[in-house]
């Protein structure tokens, strides 16, 4: 994936091994960029582009732009609704089909037991794995004390159960330590995610990162 941000003319490959990071000094430049991604997040248009083996794609379907972290939520309805979307094809494959159909015709029967106490004539008409399932509330599990292992999660979330995209973490530096930061660099290097991370300041410079700066007077350093 490629981002091509104008307001500075550099294009930045998430292709490559290493995680991109683009350190922007110039604070009225940095605004722009991040005003135009989260405007373009909401469907409006912007000058900054995002590409696909050199198609331009919607930057509001192909791309995660996070510049809060705290707290920062794993659950998304759409990853949770193909979650369940998941179970349910699961529940109907033919090794679990029977035991499908015995369960919910348990549950029938149970519940018509339970309708003879009250008044009015009770019927269901719609018990399916899927409203169960519905009914129940199906979650990601999102208790954790490490903000690393919870961004690399929620990025394997959003590839399995959405589609790849590609992840703008601004900021995030001051969250994590060089060692956590570090840790999680490396996971997405090998899991092959698409990250951008932009900073308003230069840090101490990690592995596997290749590193862009734009300083005061938009200079370019890469």
């Amino acid at each position: 994936m490629k981002l091509s941000i104008p307001y500075v003319d550099i294009i930045l490959d998430t292709v490559a091994d290493n995680v991109n990071e683009l350190v922007v000094e110039n604070q009225v430049i940095l605004y722009k960029i991040l005003s135009d991604l989260s405007n373009q997040m909401q469907g409006n248009e912007g000058l900054i582009s995002l590409s696909i083996d050199n198609k331009q794609v919607s930057i509001a379907k192909r791309l995660e732009f996070h510049s809060q972290f705290v707290p920062f939520e794993i659950n998304k309805k759409t990853i949770n609704s193909k979650i369940v979307q998941a179970i349910v094809g699961d529940s109907l494959e033919s090794e679990n089909y029977e035991r499908t159909q015995e369960i919910i015709a348990n549950l029938t029967q149970y519940l018509e037991e339970l309708t003879l106490r009250i008044e009015g004539d009770i019927r269901f008409e719609k018990i399916a794995i899927e409203s169960i399932l519905k009914g129940i509330g199906v979650s990601v599990y999102n208790e954790y004390d490490d903000l690393a292992n919870q961004l690399s999660d929620y990025m394997d979330l959003v590839n399995a159960y959405e589609i790849e995209k590609m992840f703008v973490l601004v900021n995030l530096r001051s969250y994590l330590d060089d060692e956590s930061m570090q840790a999680l660099i490396s996971c997405i290097k090998q899991r092959g995610h698409h990250v951008l991370l932009i900073e308003a300041f230069e840090r101490e410079k990690l592995h596997f990162v290749t590193r862009t700066i734009v300083d005061k007077s938009l200079c370019v350093i890469q």
